[in-house]
């Protein structure tokens, strides 16, 4: 019996047209808002979340604000309130 298409993951869907690079980095971010979240016990501070994807890989601050801004229109995260970040 062999598994249909329909039954992928939501981040399949999300990532489906990016390339392998784009696709890290999006999931880099996505573990970091959900690691600074865990560290602070609230939504990640946007500014940290930032800092700590040049700092720690290095990524390009623009590049960074590109992918939380398509993660928040794909309905990955959301700001629960101005300058915080959150899972859904």
């Amino acid at each position: 019996m062999g598994t249909s298409s329909s039954r992928r993951g939501d981040s399949s869907a999300i990532h489906r047209h990016k390339n392998k690079s784009t696709r890290d980095k999006t999931r880099y971010i996505q573990d970091l808002i959900k690691e600074v979240s865990a560290e602070h016990q609230e939504p990640a501070p946007l500014e940290m979340v930032l800092e700590r994807a040049q700092s720690e890989m290095g990524m390009d601050r623009n590049k960074a604000e590109e992918i939380i801004g398509r993660l928040k229109r794909d309905g990955s995260i959301f700001e629960p309130k101005t300058g915080f970040l959150k899972l859904t």
